[in-house]
């Protein structure tokens, strides 16, 4: 869980969580 949460921030910090959300 605590990778797949640091990937969703990436992913908010692109704008695009859902992109980073693997």
């Amino acid at each position: 869980n605590g990778h797949k949460i640091s990937v969703t921030q990436l992913g908010t910090a692109y704008g695009s969580p859902r992109k980073f959300s693997t």
